[in-house]
């Protein structure tokens, strides 16, 4: 990446981080956005008990999951039948179906253009989708589009994860999922006793966390945040970091890997022995490329 590219990117993220930190400060004080023009369907919500969807359903089976919501924290894990609660605010009903061995719901075309104020409203609560399959269930595909909310997986085995987030946490522990996609604005990423193939998250303003994890490829793009990976094992990595330290502490031998780093603002650390900022060494044929504009850069392996 070219210094004058990444000097643009760095304005951009102050830009991005003060307008969130203004509307955090909202939200954090119990604030609720007040009102959404909806061009798409030519009607204007509210956060309003009448636009609150809640029930129960309760497929015969699936196996691949498919939502496209508004905001909710979704929550996905095992139980004794295969249910799914919900209860958030949308300007749609929502539409649920489940055909193919997938079950499906989203609240149709819906494009805000156009957000403006707080309301704040301490009767109004949070939304939320719980979802549970039987024990002796795999899932195979899963994709969650949110707006706002946040993803908690735990104890899955899935086949293949894509999460695209415009403001929210991902949690994920104890399972085994294939592949992992994750596309987010804002929140925090987490990873916590999985195993699997590939990892891939571009995110422009949170941190990636993974422990006690192991799979083939990791492949992170972050603008803003800090990557932060410890006790895992990890054949191939590949970070690229704007804005944001970079901790990698892998189980293995440093001859197993090829190491590159390029630090434009910050230090690079291996095994304890400080390198220059840009530092490569051809090792073992597992690789180390990290590629970061302000941060420091620390790689412990053993």
């Amino acid at each position: 990446m070219k210094k004058g590219k990444k000097i643009a990117i760095l304005i951009l993220i102050i830009l991005f981080v003060l307008g969130s930190v203004m509307l955090i400060v909202g939200i954090a004080n119990g604030g609720n956005v007040a009102f959404n023009i909806d061009y798409a369907n030519k009607k204007i919500s509210t956060t309003s008990k009448e636009n609150l969807y809640e029930g129960t359903e309760t497929p015969e089976s699936f196996k691949n999951i498919n939502i496209d919501i508004p905001a909710a924290d979704i929550n996905i894990k095992h139980g004794n039948e295969y249910k799914i609660e919900y209860h958030f605010y949308s300007s749609n009903a929502p539409i649920i179906t489940t055909d193919n061995d997938t079950f499906n719901m989203n609240t149709g075309k819906t494009k805000v253009v156009f957000s403006y104020g707080f309301v704040f409203d301490s009767n109004k609560d949070d939304g939320y989708i719980n979802i549970t399959v039987p024990e002796n269930v795999d899932l195979e595909n899963v994709t969650l589009d949110l707006s706002a909310g946040d993803v908690t997986i735990d104890g899955m085995n899935i086949s293949d994860l894509d999460l695209d987030l415009s403001a929210g946490d991902a949690k994920l522990s104890n399972g085994n999922i294939g592949n992992i996609i994750v596309d987010a604005s804002s929140g925090d990423v987490s990873l916590d006793s999985i195993t699997g193939n590939q990892v891939k998250v571009t995110n422009s303003a949170g941190d990636f966390n993974m422990k006690n994890s192991t799979f083939e490829k990791l492949d992170t793009d972050l603008s803003a945040g800090s990557v932060d990976v410890t006790e895992s094992k990890i054949s191939n990595v590949k970070i690229d970091n704007t804005a944001g330290n970079v901790d990698l502490s892998l189980i293995g031998e440093e001859s197993d890997y090829s190491i590159k780093t390029d630090v434009t603002a910050g230090s690079t650390t291996v095994n304890g022995e400080k390198k220059h900022g840009s530092f490569e060494v051809v090792g073992g044929s597992k690789k180390i490329d990290i590629d970061s504009s302000a941060g420091s850069v620390n790689i412990d392996i053993k």
